[in-house]
This record gives C-alpha cells, structure tokens and sequence, in this order.
C-alpha cells in the first residue's frame, strides 16, 4: 500500500517538479549518474542567499523528504552536507522476464557556497539486495544492457529510478517551499 501511494504521489507531482527541476542527473551504462553535460557535479545558484541561509533552506528540505533526516545527514554548518539513505528501489533487475527492485544506500553531497551550491551526482554503493540475496550493484545494473544497448524491457524500469533519484534531488533543493500562516 505504502508503494502504491508513494507512486501516485510521485506521478502527480512529477509534472509540478519538472517546473521546479534544479538539477537533472541522468544514468549513464555503467550505473553512475553525470549531468546532463557530462559532469560529474551541478552549480546550482541561490540568488541573494548566503551560505547559511542555504544550508537552512536544505536542512529544511532534508527534514521533509526524510523520515529520519538526522540518521541520513552528515554536515558542516553552512559549508557541507552529505547524505547516506537506503532505498528499496536503486535499480531494478530483470529476471525471467519480471523487473525487480533492487536495494541498496545511494550518497548525495552538497558544498554550500554564498550565492550557490556545488551538487555532487548521486553514487549508489556497491552493495546490493536483490532477490533477497547480496549482490554488486555494477553487476546487477549492467545487466540491464546487451551489447552496449540498454534492453527494451529495462528501459522503462531505469526511467522510473533515474526520475524517482532526481525528484529526490529536486526535493531537497526546493526553494519555493510555501510558509503558511498559522
């Protein structure tokens, strides 16, 4: 039930999002992400914010993407935070014809600079679940390609990972979270 909400949640915001889309990683073949430049890093600009207004504009955004964001963080006030999470879709896998998940911790770190943010791209670790067994994530990836050519039937289960990573990114990047009056 909790997926199935996630995914409608997801999917309706995904049009709101793409508007508000920061930061774009793409999955390359080997499984890393990169810009959509090739980098391996986005400079995101924060007009008119110091370095501690935006590290208090992310640890905001952090503490509502995450259930636990303290347990997720690492940081330097106003200089650098690094992310650590788990999640139960970092790639899928394809066997006998049926698209698993795979699990697994991916990292996000963000360099806090005045005026900007140095967006470093997502790595996932090497350490996998899939089929509730231990895997490497290299591996497991790579077998969504044949050839160098991604296989038709993974290339809507990879859409989906890479979209549902750069929603994640955009989230914690959110600067036009609404205040309410109370």
């Amino acid at each position: 039930m909790k997926k199935i909400l996630f995914l409608l949640l997801f999917m309706s915001s995904t049009l709101y999002s793409i508007s508000q889309e920061k930061a774009k990683f793409l999955l390359q073949e080997d499984g890393t992400y990169l810009s959509e430049n090739g980098d391996e890093f986005i400079i995101v600009p924060f007009e008119n914010k110091n370095a501690h207004e935006i590290y208090e504009i992310i640890k905001a955004n952090i503490i509502s993407v995450y259930n636990n964001a303290a347990k997720v963080t690492n940081s330097v006030e106003d200089k650098i935070i690094k992310i650590r999470a788990y999640s139960d879709d970092v790639s899928r896998y394809m066997a006998l014809g049926i698209s698993h998940p795979v699990c697994g911790y991916y990292n996000i770190e963000i360099e806090i600079r005045d005026g900007r943010i140095r967006l470093h791209a997502p790595q996932i670790e090497e350490d996998v679940i899939t089929l509730n067994q231990n895997s490497r994530y290299s591996g497991i990836f790579k077998s969504n390609y044949k050839n160098g050519v991604i296989k038709e039937k993974a290339r809507k289960g990879l859409e989906i990972i890479q979209e549902k990573m750069n929603y994640v990114i955009n989230a914690i990047l959110n600067t036009e979270r609404q205040e309410d009056e109370w």
